[in-house]
């Protein structure tokens, strides 16, 4: 007790409980190894006993003197922690952050959609945002961080200020929306709007991303005390921080978006800040000051040391743009798969979170030495690559790859489920992320000196993280928009592999043939990817697995996507996930997707919507001279719109490649002339000066990512603010959403617009309906309408699908006001802050023919009564209910009473004419998948709906085949006469007219097809023949250098001018 009784006069209490928690822990020792020992501290046993308890006596009266000082619960934390105590607290803290880190991020992109739109270049800016700020942090934090004496206070202090920004983060953003908005306004170009967006998301996101980045080195200091432990400790912090990620992105995609919103979001996230600031606190008050890291003396070099970290700080920055290129280009790639949902956009960030965080805990178990770090730096980006190109390679032949799992398991399609596109979408994922989670901890093999710990870690951090951001910019801007998804990940691949040569030559520690040879392999491996990948690797994904499609266009832009597919004629009944489901093919058509949700069309029910679209609120508003249409498609309801002559007409599409394929592909309704705005439509709405008279929200289906925005009371809100008097807003709405979500929709509209309607036309087999609301009552338009006092062509319009009676037009009108505020009572609404379209209501799926069903009734339910012969639309709505269940006899037979009760409705006649056509087209799928004649089936089609243009079309078919002309001609005539959509025939007849000498009649029918469709090899080649049999060499030499123009170096078209040029000289000689 000597020790205590003369200790120096310092600080009292600081010193004594320093020298209490010695004593306590040092006697606590000396007596535990003296009972395992045998020895007592006395010299003989009989002093044993009391010489023991003087020292637990004097044990008593240091724990004594230290309650002096402190209340008792406190003292527990004045005594020293062990370091794997420490490591496993310190764990548990940045697992913490990590959550809170992913968390923000994902609210961020949520917030930041007012700023940017919707697209893969929101994404690519909170990216770039986020990640630039985080190396920052670590840079300057890594040269700092090693004169920290309590790094545990300053992890929680930048904690409490990252919290303490984020929480004002709702408010900046609100901020930023008012200054781009007024800057933007100035300029009519996108790319002056997206810099300044761009400009004003790094000035938000830099300070809070700056302040995360820090706490890494920070962390590091605290944990890291010899030179052997640096990749080890790197590792462990950095793979429990992506853990924590992984929960931060998949907990606020799947619940607390949906539970809390977006604001409680972040505050959800600052809470985690917080708890891990507290438990930091309570650290520190547990450990002992830390020394400062000993500086390297002037006169030592280190120049060596500088070169080699400047080697891997390159090495690890490129491999964090491609890291960061492939999520990007994952992201855009897998809607096509997993659907363009939050849910999907969150399964994708956490599978590669996951892997990256299990490769860093993985690696430094596996390596050692410094040699061995490195020599996993280049393994681990040759894995990369190689997984990567192996995910490019399934994903080309994912109908084989789907076929071989479901054959080799014994069990369905994993593409028929949500798990199982699920699991696909995993595996190609995981795999290079496994690989790239070890680039980091193999690349700490380059500090060598725990002096340089800090500074080292924070540098190869801050690589990585700046190439993050290089490698965002160039996959959303650069590489996708000009080379596709398919090359963008090949370049990517081709990278890791040269990095993985880089490492080989510059740290192989060999020497000659051994050391070129891994290098050299690599190199050619680059060059063996960049050859085999090419753009149309990827057309089974973008095609969406629909095999009764034919996809003949993908055009891939910054904005999205844009797919086009024709649908042959097929039948009626085709797999729909698990059971038979019916699709409205017809007579066949064609379809316009963005990122696999379809856009616009030619089908039946397709021109229904386009035409209604434009016709029922411009038709109740009467005089429309301002009108804006959000959202293109084909282009047919501009087309509608012109009919009526406005003096402005505004037309908002955020990805021009739409209008350029709509243009292309739908030649017939090219004619349109608008104001085209290329923008995010939600924020148009919010930031134009103009009002307007017709609003026309024509977006995509409501629970998609992106989409929901614009069913979102804040939507609505924006377009009532923008809304001149007298003025209608209108949505499109299908009904095949699950009942909670269209009752959702119904809620979010009137909530903004009191007097709502819901018009739902019953001209065919049709699930598209038009939600039209108002400030004022609309009773006296509905009379106006259905009197019948409509502008010139549009009667003439509306006859093409059967709706040129205005009475007819009129009974579209299935819940009015009553009945939509019925309908809606009791449903959430829809906000940007609150998404929640975006959450299926049951499951994964947001539409579907199981809820078309539901959702029916609900609306049969409560539709307003009717007399008189307006009680045929009930029975239309049974009779498609009753087909939608697999009951075509008693749906017939509805229709048969919709007859009776309204004479010559055109719905009633169509029906009846789909339900016998569906009958058909069940001869002609077993005429298909049977193996004898199919000509029996056939003629039976024809035989039971004669007036089927698809039946006449695939019997006039066969019997081209069986070069049964003669035969073929009427009834490929009479399927062009029948229907649309059938422009094969022109060019079956016009061979059939070639083959009979008839040159002049072949040329009429296959410029017909040309008309309407994109020319083709095959077909110029043909034209060209017959062209040349008349005669008119001049205008065949220019059909076959068109053909040669669309397939070079095609040896058909050289034959043809070969040939044509030899004749001219016989000629002139």
């Amino acid at each position: 007790m000597s020790s205590f009784a003369h200790e120096p006069k310092l600080d009292r209490r600081m010193m004594t409980r320093s020298q209490a928690r010695t004593c306590i822990v040092s006697l606590y020792s000396v007596e535990k190894g003296a009972r395992r020992a045998g020895i007592f501290l006395a010299k003989d046993a009989k002093n044993a006993k009391e010489d023991r308890g003087d020292i637990n006596f004097f044990f008593l009266a240091i724990f004594a003197r230290e309650l002096c000082f402190q209340p008792p619960f406190t003292l527990a934390y004045h005594l020293s922690v062990n370091r794997r105590t420490l490591i496993v607290a310190v764990s548990g803290l940045f697992f913490l952050s990590g959550a809170s880190g992913l968390i923000f991020e994902t609210a961020w992109t949520r917030l930041f959609l007012g700023l940017f739109g919707h697209g893969i270049h929101t994404t690519s800016a909170v990216l770039a945002a986020f990640m630039g700020g985080l190396g920052l942090g670590a840079l300057v934090a890594g040269r700092k961080a090693g004169r920290l004496r309590r790094p545990l206070r300053v992890y929680a202090l930048l904690e409490l200020a990252v919290a303490a920004w984020v929480v004002t983060s709702p408010l900046q953003v609100r901020v930023a929306d008012l200054i781009v908005g007024a800057l933007a306004a100035r300029s009519e170009s996108l790319l002056v709007s997206d810099f300044v967006a761009w400009v004003v998301a790094f000035g938000l996101l830099l300070v809070p991303a700056a302040l995360m980045g820090a706490t890494l080195p920070v962390l590091c200091r605290a944990l890291i005390t010899d030179d052997k432990a640096i990749g080890k400790v790197f590792g462990l912090l950095y793979g429990i921080n992506t853990l924590g990620a992984v929960i931060g992105v998949m907990g606020a995609g799947y619940w607390s978006i949906l539970h809390l919103g977006v604001r409680g979001s972040l505050w959800l996230g600052c809470g985690l800040n917080l708890a891990a600031a507290a438990g930091a606190m309570l650290l520190d008050r547990r450990q002992v000051s830390l020394r400062p890291r000993p500086e390297f003396p002037s006169e030592q070099s280190r120049i060596g040391d500088d070169r080699t970290l400047r080697v891997i700080q390159v090495i690890v920055g490129v491999a964090g743009a491609c890291a960061m290129a492939y999520e990007v280009v994952w992201i855009r790639l897998f809607v096509f798969i997993l659907g363009s949902s939050i849910l999907s956009l969150a399964q994708v960030l956490g599978t590669l979170l996951l892997a990256l965080g299990l490769g860093a805990l993985i690696l430094p178990r596996l390596v050692g030495s410094r040699s061995r770090h490195l020599a996993a730096l280049g393994w681990s980006q040759a894995l990369v690559a190689l997984a990567a190109v192996g995910g490019v390679v399934a994903l080309g032949r994912l109908d084989e790859v789907v076929a071989g799992i479901a054959s080799a398991g014994g069990f369905g399609d994993p593409l028929s489920s949500i798990w199982g596109r699920a699991l696909v979408v995993g595996v190609i994922v995981f795999l290079p992320g496994l690989a790239m989670g070890a680039t980091l901890p193999a690349a700490t093999g380059a500090i060598l000196d725990l002096r340089d710990a800090e500074r080292g870690i924070g540098a190869l951090y801050a690589a990585n993280t700046m190439g993050n951001i290089v490698g965002a910019l160039m996959a959303g801007y650069v590489l996708v928009p000009s080379l596709g998804a398919a090359r963008s990940l090949g370049v990517v691949a081709a990278c890791n592999l040269v990095l993985a040569s880089v490492v080989a030559l510059r740290f192989g520690g060999r020497s000659g043939f051994r050391r070129w040879m891994p290098a050299a392999a690599a190199l050619v491996g680059a060059g063996v990817v960049l050859s085999s990948i090419g753009a149309d690797s990827f057309r089974v994904v973008f095609s969406d697995q629909k095999t009764y499609g034919r996809l003949v266009e993908v055009s891939e832009s910054l904005r999205g996507t844009v797919t086009v597919q024709d649908v042959p004629p097929l039948p009626i009944l085709a797999a729909n996930s698990d059971k038979q489901g019916l699709f409205s093919v017809g007579a066949g058509y064609r379809l316009l997707a963005v990122d696999g949700v379809d856009v616009a069309g030619s089908s039946p029910d397709l021109r229904t919507t386009q035409l209604m679209q434009a016709h029922v609120p411009l038709l109740l508003h009467g005089s429309p001279r301002r009108v804006l249409q959000i959202g293109h498609g084909s282009g047919a309801t501009a087309v509608e719109v012109g009919l009526y002559s406005p003096e402005l007409f505004d037309l908002a599409e955020i990805n021009p490649r739409v209008i350029t394929e709509a243009h292309r592909w739908f030649p017939r309704w090219r004619g349109a002339h608008f104001n085209p705005v290329f923008t995010d439509a939600k924020n148009f709405v919010r930031r134009t000066s103009q009002d307007y008279d017709v609003i026309l929200n024509d977006s995509t289906y409501p629970g998609h990512r992106g989409s929901s925005q614009l069913y979102s009371e804040d939507h609505f809100r924006a377009c009532r603010q923008h809304l001149a008097p007298g003025g209608i807003v209108s949505t499109w709405l299908p009904v095949d959403l699950p009942p909670e979500s269209f009752a959702m929709v119904l809620a979010s509209f009137r909530s903004v617009f009191p007097e709502s309607s819901f018009w739902l036309p019953l001209n065919c087999w049709n699930k598209h309906g038009v939600l039209v609301g108002s400030l004022e009552p609309i009773d006296e338009a509905v009379l106006r309408v259905r009197g019948g006092s409509w502008p010139a062509g549009v009667a003439e319009s509306l006859a093409e699908i059967g709706m040129d009676d205005p009475e007819v037009f009129a009974s579209s009108l299935v819940l009015d006001a009553a009945a939509v505020e019925d309908m809606a009572r009791g449903s959430r609404r829809n906000t940007d802050d609150r998404p929640f379209l975006e959450y299926p209501a049951r499951g994964f799926s947001v539409s579907g023919e199981q809820f078309w069903s539901e959702t029916l009734k609900k609306i049969s339910s409560v539709m307003p009564p009717v007399a008189g012969k307006s009680r045929a639309i009930g029975s239309l709505i049974e009779g498609q209910l009753f087909l939608l269940e697999g009951h075509s006899d008693a749906a017939l037979a509805a229709y048969g009473r919709a007859s009776e009760l309204w004479p010559g409705h055109p719905g009633s006649i169509k029906l009846q004419e789909d339900v016998r056509l569906f009958r058909a087209q069940e001869d002609l799928r077993k005429a298909a998948e049977g193996t004898g004649d199919p000509l029996p089936q056939l003629e039976a089609a024809v035989a039971r709906c004669p007036f089927s243009a698809l039946a006449r079309f695939e019997l006039g078919h066969a019997l081209f085949e069986r070069r049964q002309f003669g035969e073929a001609v009427p009834h490929l005539e009479a399927a062009l006469e029948l229907g649309e959509g059938l422009d094969r025939a022109w060019l079956f007849l016009g061979d059939i007219w070639a083959m009979a000498g008839q040159p002049a009649e072949a040329e009429r029918c296959y410029r017909t097809y040309l008309e309407e469709n994109p020319p083709a090899l095959e077909i110029l080649i043909a034209l060209g023949d017959v062209v040349a049999e008349q005669g008119r060499e001049a205008d065949a030499r220019a059909l076959y250098r068109r053909a040669a123009a669309l397939s070079p170096g095609s040896e058909i078209v050289e034959e043809r001018l070969t040939g044509m040029g030899e004749r001219n000289q016989r000629e002139e000689k």
